[in-house]
């Protein structure tokens, strides 16, 4: 592989979480094993597990992610989308070129402070306003109007 062609990439990709833990070790060795094949060297590879989705995609709630940083020429990222678009254990993924060094790229979720961890800890905002204090009605307030109207014939 010729350094000066060779990019630094970090690839993260979500994988079903019906899949066991040993087919999972399987995907992401699969991953290593695809790179590698098309002369990329991975530098570092982090699976952090299973984590509730922001959305549900398909019928899935949560996935399991797995990290992965591997320096090699632009030829292969094409290949290892396409990969990721034909395997059907794949919810998601994305692909990027990576400019810092790559001491800097690789955290691990746990080393996070705790406030990036979750954002139950924020605190409310303070623009909201319950919809009784919006001028909405209740179904009930509807009920006893039509009920007023219709005593009063």
């Amino acid at each position: 592989m010729n350094q000066a062609s060779a990019r630094t990439y970090e690839t993260t990709f979500i994988l079903r979480p019906a899949l066991s833990d040993l087919e999972v070790d399987e995907m992401v060795a699969s991953v290593k094993q695809l790179l590698e094949e098309n002369g990329c060297e991975v530098l570092k590879a982090d699976l952090w597990g299973r984590r509730k989705l922001a959305y549900q995609i398909g019928r899935d709630y949560d996935g399991v992610y797995a990290f992965m940083v591997f320096r090699g020429p632009t030829e292969a990222t094409p290949i290892l989308e396409r990969q990721f678009q034909i395997n059907e254990n794949v919810l998601r993924y994305l692909t990027v070129r990576c400019e810092v060094p790559v001491e800097e790229i690789a955290v691990r979720l746990d080393d996070r402070p705790a406030s990036d961890r979750s954002r139950r800890d924020r605190p409310p905002r303070s623009d909201y306003r319950p919809a009784s204090a919006l001028g909405r009605r209740d179904d009930a307030e509807d009920e006893n109007k039509d009920e007023d109207d219709s005593t009063e014939e």
